[in-house]
């Protein structure tokens, strides 16, 4: 259950982030003009009056105001800019006080000089 409330929420959020609501309300003012208009002429008439942007709804112009305002909001939001506190550190390498060279096992150095005590197996073909 809470899951799947997690998801929608999400969906929602993402879908609003995105600006789907604009498009749905659209679509939706969309279908209404087009039953509107078509109610006293023809279906291209209507088609024709739907679309061509002379004759909007209520709807509509709410719709675009609204997308004007989302975009005025969003140019009007002053950039902020990161600022990083300026740490004085130094580096500094020391070397150890004690240093101890390890010896390398014989038994490493000699497997490196010789070849391999037998020959890598032959590949075997398969017949069908």
């Amino acid at each position: 259950m809470f899951r799947r409330f997690s998801n929608l929420l999400l969906t929602v959020a993402l879908a609003s982030w995105l600006g789907v609501h604009w498009s749905l309300l659209q679509s939706i003012a969309w279908v209404g003009m087009v039953i509107k208009y078509s109610q006293g002429a023809t279906m291209t008439e209507a088609l024709s009056k739907t679309f061509d942007g002379e004759h909007p709804c209520a709807l509509c112009k709410v719709i675009t105001a609204g997308k004007k305002a989302e975009k005025k909001a969003a140019v009007l939001r002053p950039v902020q800019k990161l600022e990083f506190l300026a740490q004085c550190s130094t580096f500094a390498f020391f070397s150890p006080s004690e240093f101890e060279l390890l010896p390398t096992p014989v038994n490493s150095v000699r497997s490196l000089a010789y070849a391999p005590p037998t020959p890598p197996p032959k590949a075997q073909s398969v017949s069908v």
